[in-house]
């Protein structure tokens, strides 16, 4: 099990590796922390998994639901758009275990942003 590390306000993970100086092969480094991009109340803090080993550090958000659904599409296209397939046959809305409101302010908080998401083709 991944050790989870305390709160902090208004942090990104980079943010958190600066602030505590945190050397990659010292294994006092968590790789998950709870972190409250709007400085709200800590009861809508958000658990994140931090890249550390990126040159700047990731702040990645774990998706909703963790696993999807079998997604059976045949297109005769080259491309498809993933928001495009149909219900019916396997497609649904990507979310993530954070309300709007944090994404938003995670955003301002960041440089960068990307997605990546893993797919089996058989």
């Amino acid at each position: 099990m991944i050790p989870v590390a305390q709160y902090y306000s208004r942090c990104t993970c980079g943010r958190v590796r600066i602030r505590y100086n945190l050397v990659l092969n010292d294994k006092s480094v968590f790789l998950q922390y709870w972190v409250d991009p709007n400085s709200g109340d800590p009861k809508d803090a958000i658990l994140v998994h931090c890249d550390m080993e990126a040159p700047t550090p990731a702040t990645c958000i774990h998706p909703k639901p963790d696993q999807s659904g079998e997604i059976d599409f045949l297109t005769t296209e080259r491309e498809v758009w993933f928001s495009d397939i149909p219900a019916q046959e396997g497609g649904f809305k990507l979310t993530y275990k954070a309300d709007s409101n944090q994404i938003t302010f995670l955003q301002m908080l960041s440089s960068e942003v990307r997605a990546s998401s893993t797919m089996l083709v058989l």
